[in-house]
């Protein structure tokens, strides 16, 4: 299993686990106790940071999975079908990969927002699940540049 596979998986855990507290922090249940609204900000700053770089593990997951779609791609013996299964797989791979990396920072937002909501005002933190959406493109923005996707038997 590679690291950005794991890192993938560990991203689901971390959205399913962030996505269940938010669920019980919105029943009442809270968790962490309540943050004053004034440092929402640090909420901002930290989801901004994780999706940066879960948009660069999503950038890195996509660069492997195009790596094993050209080699399947390129190998001789593969057949017409074994091709485009390759190509439709890895296409379905990339969608659930950035959604997972995306899922975690939106995830943990959610969660976030609750603990530092004002219910008869307007805050911050009601803006908090924009953070990581936009940390996040920005990332796979940055990391595509960084480190784009290669076929198989590109140079590195």
């Amino acid at each position: 299993m590679s690291r950005w596979l794991l890192a993938e998986r560990g991203a689901l855990v971390l959205a399913v686990v962030a996505a269940a507290l938010g669920l019980l922090t919105s029943a009442g249940f809270h968790v962490v106790p309540p943050g004053p609204p004034d440092a929402a900000w640090v909420v901002h700053v930290g989801l901004f940071l994780l999706s940066l770089v879960a948009g660069g593990f999503g950038a890195l997951r996509h660069r492997e999975i195009e790596q094993q779609r050209w080699a399947v791609a390129h190998d001789r013996d593969a057949t017409k079908g074994e091709r485009e299964y390759a190509h439709r797989e890895a296409a379905s791979q990339r969608r659930y990969s950035w959604t997972v990396f995306l899922l975690a920072p939106l995830a943990v937002g959610y969660w976030m927002a609750y603990v530092f909501e004002t219910p008869d005002a307007i805050t911050l933190s009601d803006f908090v699940l924009v953070t990581p959406v936009a940390g996040f493109f920005l990332g796979l923005y940055v990391g595509g540049m960084l480190w784009p996707a290669r076929g198989a038997y590109d140079p590195p």
